[in-house]
């Protein structure tokens, strides 16, 4: 399947004069911001929308901790619809996002 964090095209550090580093990310940009594509329509299409949206997010925050993650700032703000023929619903801005473990030892 496909995952629903978005992608990260690229990683690189910026450096100012005073050889402080600052790390940057490139991600694919959204079409469109969740709460614009939810409440741009009304009735049960409304409902349709949100109830899609909410799937995808549990599919991206599942992907995250399948890999290890907490994305720990869960927000409409911190979500972006990708496509909007069929749209696909995407997790970013994983900045306080942060390795955990279950608990367990192996």
């Amino acid at each position: 399947g496909t995952s629903s964090v978005v992608p990260l095209f690229d990683k690189r550090m910026l450096t100012d004069q005073h050889g402080e580093g600052m790390e940057f990310v490139v991600l694919e940009r959204a079409a469109l911001p969740v709460k614009e594509y939810i409440f741009s329509v009304e009735g049960p299409v409304r409902k349709l929308r949100a109830a899609n949206v909410s799937l995808q997010m549990l599919k991206g925050i599942y992907d995250l901790h399948e890999q290890g993650l907490l994305h720990r700032d869960l927000k409409p703000d911190n979500m972006g619809i990708f496509s909007t023929e069929q749209p696909i619903t995407l997790l970013f801005d994983l900045g306080m996002a942060r390795m955990y473990t279950d608990g367990e030892s192996d």
